[in-house]
């Protein structure tokens, strides 16, 4: 504000908005504007329409304008996401594809293949294995069977964890469909990974590891982190965010009444926790949320 006043811009200067700033901050972030109004002897219009100079005018944080000159990636530009499982609405319920095991990508080398598949004849009392007319030595063979096995070993994991991950994926679709049919977080179910383990017929540990850093895509196109379906923190921090955001601008909830709303759905907490799970989220007191 005092920038624009130095500029001696008449449009883009309101001495009115420098008072709310300068002597009246708390009340201007409690949008108090009746009081003061009372307080500099002008009308709430005018109290009113410099407030809307502030927030739409000015930017608290002046500074996210500027980057270094090394970082190619504007402010509020998120890097790309690209899915590890894709879940789409079929016919009848929903199909998984899990991305990244292609066998038609991914094989044995063929000239491998070629020698392994010799030496197994010879040593089964078929011809002597060659490569270009030449006899393989026994360390030349050693070297192929046992490269090509831990390839062969290789591939067969992958495909032991395409399949652990679709079957993990079946089970949260079972336990968390209404989450995946309206894409709304108050759907989701309280799920633990022991839980789904137990369901899945796996360790824990098989569990963890098969969704750890992996994402998935909804139906509802939204690319999320496996971790959205496990942990009662982050659901309920979903739910309250939620509430927050449907709530009616000129009544926001109180922490109680965000309690009474969870203990609806199903969750029951203290007020205390949510008081912290807000302020986690960044999430202000209601008075501060309060609108006219």
């Amino acid at each position: 504000m005092r920038h624009l006043r130095d500029e001696g811009d008449a449009k883009s200067f309101d001495p009115v908005a420098v008072a709310l700033l300068s002597h009246h901050w708390l009340l201007f972030v409690q949008r108090r504007f009746v009081q003061i109004a009372r307080k500099m002897d002008l009308p709430p219009q005018r109290i009113e329409a410099a407030a809307d100079f502030i927030t739409k005018k000015l930017k608290p944080n002046p500074a996210a304008g500027f980057r270094m000159p090394w970082d190619h990636h504007q402010n509020g530009q998120s890097r790309a996401i690209r899915p590890d499982v894709l879940v789409k609405r079929g016919g009848v319920g929903f199909t998984v594809e899990v991305l990244g095991f292609d066998n038609t990508t991914l094989q044995v080398n063929p000239y491998y293949r070629g020698l392994y598949e010799a030496i197994r004849e010879s040593r089964h009392g078929g011809a002597p294995a060659r490569d270009g007319g030449v006899r393989l030595s026994d360390d030349h063979q050693k070297h192929v069977i046992a490269y090509v096995e831990r390839a062969n070993m290789f591939l067969k994991n992958l495909q032991q964890r395409r399949r652990t991950i679709q079957k993990i994926m079946a089970a949260l679709i079972e336990c968390q469909q209404g989450f995946l049919e309206t894409g709304q977080r108050t759907f989701l179910r309280p799920l633990t990974r022991t839980r789904l383990s137990k369901m899945v017929g796996m360790h824990e540990s098989t569990v963890s590891r098969a969704l750890l850093y992996k994402y998935v895509q909804l139906p509802s196109q939204e690319v999320v982190s496996f971790d959205i379906f496990f942990g009662s923190a982050g659901t309920l921090k979903g739910v309250i965010a939620d509430l927050v955001a449907d709530e009616e601008p000129s009544l926001p909830l109180s922490d109680q009444a965000i309690v009474d709303a969870l203990r609806e759905r199903g969750f029951t907490v203290a007020r205390r926790t949510v008081v912290k799970y807000r302020e986690e989220m960044r999430i202000c007191a209601s008075y501060l949320r309060r609108r006219q």
